[in-house]
């Protein structure tokens, strides 16, 4: 699949777009067409794959049909987007998972279902407690104390401030 595309993948860089024409070129299919939407999901995760195996890897959007390499500032809210959408697919799969009906299961598949739904709630419960301490953890604001306060009476110091 490498040489499937004639892209030049070491030209590509941040904040670049590829327009449709080009895309049309590229994956020998229409715009507006169901292939060409596939062609181009395939076409985005492959310059993807192609830039991290290089060592520059980059988030890759479909925008007005077109595709664009974000900068690293469009990178940090999609990047946290997709971790959040990630979370919730993994605490969504977690939960039907637990629905599955064990009376169709033997033994073996009960214990390895049993473990993994362990496995998994456990992770998924670490890293919740974690991410809500950590965001609050964000939201405390710590105000400087003074010097004349820290010493316990307060006059002292302010007595000095005042000379």
């Amino acid at each position: 699949m490498e040489n499937e595309h004639p892209i030049d993948f070491d030209s590509l860089q941040k904040g670049d777009v590829i327009p449709v024409e080009r895309l049309e070129k590229i994956t020998r299919t229409k715009h507006g067409t169901s292939e060409y939407q596939l062609a181009v999901l395939d076409l985005s995760k492959q310059i993807e794959k192609e830039k991290y195996l290089r060592g520059t890897p980059v988030f890759v959007v479909q925008q007005n049909s077109a595709l664009r390499l974000l900068t690293d500032k469009e990178a940090v809210p999609y990047q946290q987007g997709r971790y959040n959408v990630g979370l919730r697919a993994a605490m969504r799969n977690f939960t039907k998972g637990q629905f599955i009906n064990r009376s169709n299961l033997n033994d073996k598949e009960q214990k390895i279902l049993d473990r993994n739904l362990y496995v998994q709630g456990r992770l998924l419960q670490a890293l919740t407690s974690e991410r809500e301490k950590l965001v609050l953890e964000g939201h405390k604001r710590t105000i400087p104390k003074l010097p004349f306060i820290e010493n316990g009476n307060g006059c002292e110091e302010s007595e000095e401030l005042e000379e």
